[in-house]
């Protein structure tokens, strides 16, 4: 999880995920 680090990286991955969902 080496975006995990990257705050930005990090939330954009989240709403990727949900908008998946």
């Amino acid at each position: 999880e080496f975006w995990m680090m990257e705050p930005e990286m990090a939330w954009m991955h989240q709403d990727e995920s949900l908008d998946l969902q």
